[in-house]
Formats: structure tokens, C-alpha cells, sequence
């Protein structure tokens, strides 16, 4: 599950590339980046062997493949097998433009259908491969490319493939001998370097990932993925100024991503800039307004500033609307100790200890939340900073507006 949390912000990148670009598919996409090319497809290598009297209306079809007018091109498809049923380049090019229609599931079975008839076809099993891949069946995908290797050994999109797939799959040392194989052949990648930093995290050695992080800023400036994931790790080392800048340069690509400003908003919480946590906590939730870990940052600062009651609606919402979380429900216990509530306290740390996995989590969460149960800010005016509209101290607090 953390694996899968840490490549989100890899996956929202793509996802906000592919609006600019073409539909993706298998022949006109890149496995390195995701990306499409404008350029007119290629057409498959078993298109040259069909009958004399298909050829017309593969023509016809690769014609409309090409202008991607995708409608077209599958009805002159449908119509060479329909005249021949056991041709295979017809099977293999009706897949490959139902991949670069999206239409990856009925891609894979025209696919398929190509491979009954001539089962041993290199390029049929590395199309296939590469949509089972866009499909995220990365076991499939596995199968195809390991027969397509050992006749392609260099074929780069594959080895980027197989990279992108360890990775995914938490097969760390994989992933680390398949990018490191990828770089070898294609040294300009930094999106292998990336994703090789994410295979080293994965393994706990975090300066090499912090390094190669690093590096893949500066291959690619734009990719802010690397610079949060270069965050976390600082603020997981408690090199929080650090780890600020890294959030900062990424919010300034990203203004509305509410991941990284609930995390931003935790960061500053714990260097006690309560004025700049509240913002980012106010900005992640009116993108994000049910975010259980930003509605947990927003009761302790409230906690903090002695607004118990807002506070509590908070860490309300944040165990209701999403079931036990250890935090919320941790956090609620510090609130409820504070207001003399010891019954709902004990449910708390008890059911807050029931959902955490393993004593070292538990240890990692009461020392995130220690800091909380210093008192309120009102004690310290010093460190309230300036709060966003509407976010004011309780009466006698003394925290600035």
C-alpha cells in the first residue's frame, strides 16, 4: 500500500501530460514516457504477407489507422476478416487500433486471436506484451516480453517496460538491474533514473535515492514527482527546511495538488508555522474536502490555537467519513484528555492501537503526535504566525488573526 501511495504523484503526472496528447496506443506511444507521438503509426510488419485480396482494404484500414480516424479504420478491419477469418495480420492490426483507441481489454483479444493462428510471431507477442503492460496485467505482460527477448535482447522500449513493471511490483533488485540496463542503452532517461531512485527507497537506502532524485530534477526540471518524493524522504529524516523547499518548488507547479499540501501543512505544523499550515490545510481541503489526513492536520491546529470544539469536528469527520485511523483517532484521544473526557480517550488509544500494524508504527505515530501535547499555542504566541481569514485563536489565546 505505501508503494502504491508513493507513485501516485508519478501517476497524476502522466495523467495531466496525456490531456495534451494524442489517444495513446500501442504502435505510436512511447513505454519511457508514456507519450504519444503525432507522428502516423507504422504499420505492422505482417501487413507486407497478406493475400492479394486483402491487401486493399488493410491498405484502407492502416490509411484511417494513420489520420486516426479510428471509427473508419476498424470497420475496413472488420471487413478483411470478415472475408478471410484466419488472417492474422488482419487480427494483429485490429488490435493495434483498439490500443490506440484505449479500447485495451477488446486490443488484447484481437491480439490473442492473431497469436492463435501464428503463435510464435515476434511482433504480435511484443504488441501484446505492451498493451497487457498499458493494462497494468503485468504478469501477462511478463510472459510475452520474456518470448520476445531472447530474438530482440535490445529492443529499449521492453527493457523500459520491464523497469516500469519491477518497480510497480516492489521487485526491487529487478527493477534496479532493468533501469540500470535501460540507462546503459539509453543514458538521457531520466525518467529511468527516477524510477530507479523509487526501486533504491524501496530497498531503504535512502541517500542513493535521495541522490538519484536528484539527479532526475535536473535531467527534467518539470518533473516535480521526483522533487515530492525527494521531500519525503528529508522530512522522513527530520531535515524539515529541506523538505519544505521541495514541497514549495513542487506547489509551484502544481498550486492545487492536495497531496503535497497536506503534506507541506504537516511539515510546518512540526516547525510550528501554524499561519502557513492553516493555509495549505484550507487550500487541500477545497480540492480535496474529505482528506482524512488534511481534516487531521486542521483539528490540531485548531487543537493547538484552543479551538477544542472545532477541533473535535474535525477529528470527527476524519474517524467517521473514513472508519479508525490510528492518527485520527490518537489525535482525538490527546483532545478528549485535554477536556477531561478519560472514557472516549481510552476508546481511542485503544481503537487507535487496534489498527496499527506493528509496534513500529505505532512508536512512528505517537512520536508525529508528541509535539501536539505541548498545549495550546496560546501559551506561545510567538510561533502563530499570521492565520488565514476566519482562522482565529480562541478568546485570551493571544495568537495574531
Amino acid at each position: 500500500m505505501r508503494a502504491l501511495l508513493r507513485i501516485l504523484p508519478v501517476l497524476f503526472f502522466f495523467a495531466t501530460q496525456a490531456a495534451a496528447q494524442p489517444a495513446r496506443g500501442v504502435g505510436g506511444c512511447d513505454a519511457q514516457t508514456g507519450a504519444c507521438s503525432a507522428a502516423a503509426p507504422a504499420p505492422p510488419p505482417s501487413l507486407a504477407a497478406a493475400p492479394a485480396d486483402l491487401a486493399a482494404l488493410l491498405r484502407a484500414a492502416q490509411a484511417f489507422r494513420e489520420r486516426r480516424d479510428f471509427a473508419r479504420a476498424v470497420a475496413e478491419v472488420d471487413a478483411a476478416i470478415r472475408l478471410r477469418p484466419g488472417s492474422a495480420p488482419a487480427h494483429h492490426l485490429r488490435g493495434l487500433i483498439l490500443a490506440e483507441r484505449s479500447e485495451l481489454e477488446t486490443a488484447v483479444w484481437a491480439l490473442d486471436a492473431a497469436l492463435k493462428i501464428e503463435p510464435n510471431n515476434i511482433d504480435m507477442l511484443r504488441d501484446r506484451g505492451m498493451t497487457q503492460y498499458r493494462r497494468r496485467e503485468f504478469l501477462f505482460a511478463l510472459e510475452d516480453f520474456a518470448r520476445v527477448e531472447p530474438k530482440r535482447p535490445d529492443d529499449i522500449e521492453i527493457v523500459a517496460a520491464r523497469g516500469d513493471m519491477f518497480v510497480r511490483m516492489g521487485d526491487w533488485d529487478r527493477a534496479i538491474a532493468e533501469l540500470t540496463r535501460e540507462l546503459r542503452m539509453r543514458p538521457g532517461s531520466w525518467l529511468a533514473v527516477a524510477r530507479r531512485a523509487e526501486a533504491w527507497r524501496g530497498k531503504g537506502r535512502l541517500d542513493v535515492a535521495l541522490n538519484e532524485y536528484g539527479l532526475a530534477t535536473r535531467m527534467a526540471p518539470g518533473y516535480w514527482p521526483a522533487r515530492h518524493a525527494r521531500a519525503e524522504i528529508l522530512e522522513s529524516r527530520g531535515e524539515l527546511a529541506a523538505a519544505l523547499a521541495e514541497y514549495d518548488a513542487v506547489l509551484r507547479a502544481q498550486p492545487r495538488h492536495a497531496p503535497t499540501l497536506a503534506l507541506r501543512c504537516g511539515a510546518r505544523l512540526r516547525l510550528d508555522r501554524v499561519g502557513g499550515a492553516a493555509a495549505d490545510c484550507e487550500a487541500a481541503l477545497d480540492v480535496a474536502p474529505d482528506n482524512q489526513v488534511v481534516l487531521v492536520w486542521q483539528g490540531l491546529i485548531d487543537y493547538r490555537l484552543g479551538a477544542f470544539e472545532r477541533a473535535r469536528a474535525s477529528f470527527d469527520a476524519a474517524v467517521e467519513q473514513h472508519g479508525a485511523w490510528p492518527r485520527a483517532n490518537l489525535a482525538r484521544a490527546h483532545l478528549r484528555e485535554t477536556l477531561g473526557d478519560e472514557a472516549g480517550a481510552f476508546r481511542d488509544r485503544r481503537d487507535a492501537q487496534r489498527y496499527t500494524e506493528s509496534d513500529a508504527e505505532w512508536r512512528q505515530i505517537q512520536s508525529e503526535l508528541t509535539p501536539f501535547r505541548r498545549g495550546p499555542w496560546c501559551a506561545d504566541p510567538a510561533p502563530c504566525g499570521t492565520l488565514p481569514a476566519g482562522r482565529v485563536a480562541s478568546s485570551g489565546c493571544g495568537c495574531g488573526p
